[in-house]
């Protein structure tokens, strides 16, 4: 009962959160800070930076991988897999 009453609350929430973001965004005065495209093409940092990004996104893959293996790992090792 208490876990239905608090998802109901959540949910109202992010209604809530959701719409209020909504109004403020269209209630702010539209002004934009994009650049042009060659600024981000010619700058060398924006590719370091986007490189490294890479990487690290690469690189939690691969842990997650190996946190799974060492878990599926352990598991075998107790006899618990494979679950049926």
């Amino acid at each position: 009962m208490i876990a239905a009453l608090f998802s109901a609350l959540h949910l109202l929430a992010l209604g809530i959160r959701l719409g209020s973001a909504f109004l403020r965004g269209r209630a702010l005065p539209s002004r934009t800070f994009d650049k042009e495209t060659d600024f981000y093409v010619h700058n060398g940092l924006f590719w370091v930076k986007a490189r490294v990004a890479l990487l690290a996104r690469i690189n939690d893959l691969e842990v997650a991988l190996v946190v799974l293996m060492v878990f599926v790992a352990a598991m075998m090792a107790r006899g618990l897999w494979p679950l049926t």
